[in-house]
């Protein structure tokens, strides 16, 4: 349960949400810069996938990070505006599922990321150690 308090453990289990949080902190309002980020640099583990929003939140502050909030809300209602006005009601199904649900997939990176909810892998069924743990 290091995602309710990662400074019990700071440089084990809580390492990499400490560091998000370090690169949110550092932020602040309007963030540093457009590629100024000092945390994926060296700290942040995996910068590029898991943990970009904290990379965002950095670089952006609270405002970019809201930016980016409100852009997820905004692609996952159009998404599905977009399916209830379809006129064949076939199609309607697979279509109002399909964006918001990649949505919340994303939304799940963000709230790993700011420590709203405990950080898990995606497995993939292909692999050879996916049933492993």
């Amino acid at each position: 349960m290091a995602f309710l308090n990662p400074a019990r453990d700071p440089h084990g289990v809580g390492f990499q949400l400490t560091q998000s949080f370090i690169a949110f902190g550092s932020g602040g309002l309007w963030g540093v810069g457009l590629g100024e980020s000092r945390q994926k640099m060296f700290y942040l583990p995996e910068a590029h996938t898991d943990f970009i929003f904290s990379v965002v939140g950095e670089e952006l502050g609270l405002a970019g990070g809201l930016l980016v909030l409100g852009l997820f809300g905004v692609i996952a209602a159009r998404g599905l505006r977009t399916a209830l006005r379809h006129p064949d009601a076939f199609a309607v199904s697979p279509r109002s599922g399909s964006r918001p649900r990649s949505c919340s997939r994303r939304s799940s990176m963000l709230e790993s990321s700011s420590g709203a909810c405990r950080r898990r892998g995606w497995r993939c069924r292909s692999s050879p150690t996916a049933g492993r743990r």
